[in-house]
């Protein structure tokens, strides 16, 4: 399985996008988190220009931290991204193949 995309909602104030993309966990967390395609948060990876606030969505949600990593290819000008759930009480990484499926975060990114 892999990470679950759900749009909540898009507006487009002036010349940029702001994006709310629900992102939902699966039964078999991988190793080294989860890749997020720009593409399912209804943007092309260039468009993406940063990350606004990830906040969770489900009261499992609550019990990890969300490390969102942004790596940026300033040849190609695109930003990949990267969530990784840390449990908030252990401040260690859930571990590989265990389940997520409870936990939702509301992912918050601006574009154009």
């Amino acid at each position: 399985m892999a990470l679950a995309y759900l749009p909540i909602s898009k507006t487009v104030p002036g010349g940029s996008v702001y994006s709310t993309v629900r992102l939902t966990g699966d039964a078999t967390y991988p190793a080294l988190g989860y890749n997020i395609d720009p593409t399912l948060l209804g943007l092309s990876a260039n468009q993406v220009k940063s990350v606004i606030d990830i906040r969770p969505a489900t009261v499992a949600a609550g019990a990890f931290v969300p490390v969102l990593t942004e790596t940026v290819n300033l040849v190609s000008r695109t930003i990949s991204l990267n969530l990784r759930l840390v449990v908030g009480t252990t401040g260690i990484e859930v571990a590989t193949g265990a389940s997520a499926v409870a936990a939702a975060f509301n992912l918050i990114i601006a574009g154009n």
